[in-house]
Formats: C-alpha cells, sequence, structure tokens
C-alpha cells in the first residue's frame, strides 16, 4: 500500500501555495515559506503592501498606482508598494533560526529576491517554476548567481494525481549546464 504521507517538498510547498493565496495582487499571487534545518516552519511570506498601507482588503488594482496606470506587465515597479513574497518571510525570519535551512516559493525568485537570498544564510531554494516566469525574470542568471554562493536550488514539480487520486511530486536539481 503507498503512503499518502507528502514528502517535505511537497508539503512545504502546498503551504507557499496557500500563502499565495493571501496575495492582493492581480498581476501574480505569490507564497513563500522558510523552514529550518529540523523542518520547522519559521516564517512565511507572500507578495504585498507593507504591514499597515491601506488596502481595505482590496487587491491592487484599487491601491496600487502600477496598476491603476495600465502596466501590468511592466518591469517598473516605481509605483508598485508591494514588497515581494521571498522578501516578507526574509524580513519576518529570525536568521539564527533559518541558517542552513530551505525556502520554498512559488514563482522564479526575482534578481533582487536571488541576491536576499544568496545573503540570507538559507542553503536551499526550492522552486515552483513556471517556463513563462521563469523567461520574464531571467531566471538562470538569478538561478547562477545563488548556486555561486552555495545556494542549492531545486524544482518542485508536481505531477498527475496515480490510480489511487494521490499525488506525485518530482524533485530536480537546477543544471548549470
Amino acid at each position: 500500500m503507498r503512503s499518502t504521507r507528502p514528502s517535505d517538498d511537497e508539503l512545504f510547498s502546498r503551504v507557499a501555495k496557500m500563502m499565495a493565496t493571501r496575495s492582493l495582487c492581480d498581476r501574480d499571487r505569490v507564497g513563500a515559506v522558510i523552514v529550518d534545518t529540523q523542518l520547522r516552519i519559521v516564517a512565511t511570506g507572500r507578495n504585498g503592501p507593507p504591514a499597515g498601507f491601506p488596502h481595505e482588503e482590496q487587491t491592487c488594482s484599487t491601491w496600487c498606482r502600477r496598476a491603476i496606470n495600465g502596466h501590468p506587465l511592466s518591469s517598473d515597479y516605481r509605483d508598485c508598494p508591494s514588497l515581494h513574497a521571498e522578501v516578507n518571510a526574509l524580513l519576518t525570519s529570525d536568521r539564527s533560526r533559518h541558517e542552513g535551512g530551505t525556502i520554498y516559493i512559488t514563482s522564479d525568485p526575482c534578481w533582487s529576491c536571488g541576491k536576499m537570498i544568496a545573503n540570507s544564510g538559507l542553503s536551499t531554494v526550492v522552486v515552483m517554476s513556471s517556463s513563462q516566469k521563469a523567461a520574464e525574470r531571467n531566471a538562470s542568471a538569478t538561478y547562477t548567481f545563488m548556486e555561486s554562493f552555495g545556494v542549492d536550488v531545486v524544482f518542485h514539480e508536481e505531477k498527475e494525481k496515480d490510480d489511487g487520486g494521490n499525488e506525485e511530486a518530482a524533485a530536480r536539481h537546477y543544471d548549470l549546464a
């Protein structure tokens, strides 16, 4: 009989996906979870405005100048008050608790987040990647950069449900070649 117990990567990827559902961004909902070396959650984050920012539970199309001005695909974020999920998780995590740990994120990290992850003391990033976002964010350069600082990059891909209704997941390491 096959166990229905999820793997660690599957479990924390699901938690990151749940965090993403709390995002107020209309463009992309992203979640992040940081776990320590003992696989305990030490921080979570989602993309969204800073704490205390007045949003009244409305999505960004009502309060973000970037969204209101009709630039949903622009790479210029100067008018956007939101922070990325990775940043929110890192800002609420005590480095002494996450040193050597892992961050799970639901999207390819941007260059800025990659730099922060590389400097965070985390040893691994597990990414639920999409080829569209990877190309948009020049993810291969970000992954190469993080790996040059000793951060292991792993992609978590959920597969179809098997005959027993169980989801199977696969992980692959980023190949620099």
